[in-house]
């Protein structure tokens, strides 16, 4: 199984249904992360006791990206795009991709040389999430959290494996062609689209 294989794998960002108004892990986040606000501090101000509660394990700092963070900082609340916003973004990142296909090579180097296209275009489409979660009312309590389970796990175990494979035996890694990343990122649209359907879906049913 090759590279583009494993980059359709991979489902893009998923979510879960926002927990009931009265969940004690949630409401409990929730509150930190308004005293924190209020007082303007953050996890490097907290208690020994509080960072080791909500700062270790997997589980817990599942639990503080999931409802301390959207409270203490709800100017970062993040939804989907509309399709027209969502487009604009894809066209940018193909055309880079597609300009520099086969005449940059791929390695560190390269990858430090294309960074600021591809950090302008990571931030405009953050701005472009927050201005739609400011436009549907997107609270601490009623953003959906990401979920726990995410195809990109699979995707990196796949490609993980594949790099070391091709290293063992002294073969490049082939770069990825527009065409595929095109469809990729298309694929991944709809799926968070699909994704965020239902966990508002249940959260309003």
């Amino acid at each position: 199984m090759g590279f583009s294989t494993w980059t359709l794998v991979r489902t893009g960002r998923l979510y879960r249904r926002p927990p009931p108004v009265d969940d004690p892990v949630a409401s409990e986040l929730r509150a930190l992360g308004e005293r924190d606000r209020a007082a303007d501090h953050g996890p490097a101000d907290w208690s020994d006791e509080e960072r080791d509660r909500w700062l270790a394990g997997m589980k817990a700092q599942r639990a503080y990206g999931a409802y301390y963070t959207p409270a203490r900082w709800p100017e970062r609340i993040e939804a989907p795009t509309p399709w027209r916003d969502q487009l604009l973004v894809i066209a940018a990142d193909v055309a880079l991709t597609a300009a520099l296909a086969g005449r940059v090579p791929d390695t560190a180097v390269a990858t430090y040389l294309t960074y600021p296209a591809h950090h302008a275009i990571f931030e405009l489409e953050g701005e472009l999430r927050r201005r739609s979660a400011r436009r549907l009312g997107l609270t601490a309590e009623t953003v959906p959290p990401s979920s726990t389970v995410h195809g990109g796990l699979f995707f990196f175990a796949g490609m993980l494996g594949e790099s070391v494979w091709r290293a063992c035996r002294g073969k490049p890694t082939p770069r990825m062609r527009w065409p595929v990343f095109l469809a990729m990122r298309l694929v991944y649209a709809v799926n968070e689209r699909r994704s965020w359907t239902a966990a508002t879906a249940s959260r309003d049913a």
